[in-house]
């Protein structure tokens, strides 16, 4: 069945996604600006106004410095809109980043990486489990006077399941 969505936002911002595009920097309201290096090419002094504060000293932005025009200035142009990356936590990006990714929140770790980390650490079930795939009912399966007694105590059973971490 089809959904439909209606935003009224009577002139705010509606922050939705979590990543800007790439040399964007996240601004607020869901919007990003592009992160752009300026460099004064009249007299080669610099610019007395200094990098946009909501860039300067975060997510690695830099100006290159050039050898005729000196270090360039950082400045924000242009107008995109935040987009949702499963792979970054959820929320808004902080201003100045690209993405919930630079800053995310202390451990936090993105799908495929805990798919990854699963993998290489295997089951964490108790050792009775483990030739079992760590399925208490695998276990159950392959002891019979085992089952006989879950079938009975139900109640003692899923708390044995529970102890032993089984992941069904």
């Amino acid at each position: 069945m089809p959904s439909n969505r209606v935003i009224k936002s009577q002139g705010a911002d509606i922050a939705e996604g979590n990543q800007c595009p790439s040399g964007w920097a996240y601004v607020g309201g869901g919007n990003c600006q592009q992160v752009k290096c300026e460099y004064d090419k009249v007299n080669g002094l610099g610019f007395s106004e200094g990098h946009d504060q909501r860039v300067a000293g975060k997510a690695n932005w830099k100006c290159k410095g050039s050898f005729w025009y000196g270090a360039g200035v950082m400045r924000l142009e242009g107008n995109s809109r935040a987009t949702i990356n499963p792979e970054c936590p959820p929320g808004e990006p902080q201003i100045g980043y690209n993405s919930t990714c630079q800053k995310p929140p202390s451990g936090w770790e993105s799908p495929s990486a805990k798919a990854a980390r699963e993998k290489r650490e295997g089951p964490k079930c108790d050792f009775k489990l483990a030739s079992y795939g760590c399925s208490f009912d695998a276990y159950l399966d392959a002891n019979p006077n085992l089952k006989s007694w879950a079938e009975l105590n139900p109640q003692m059973a899923e708390k044995e399941r529970l102890k032993l971490r089984s992941i069904d």
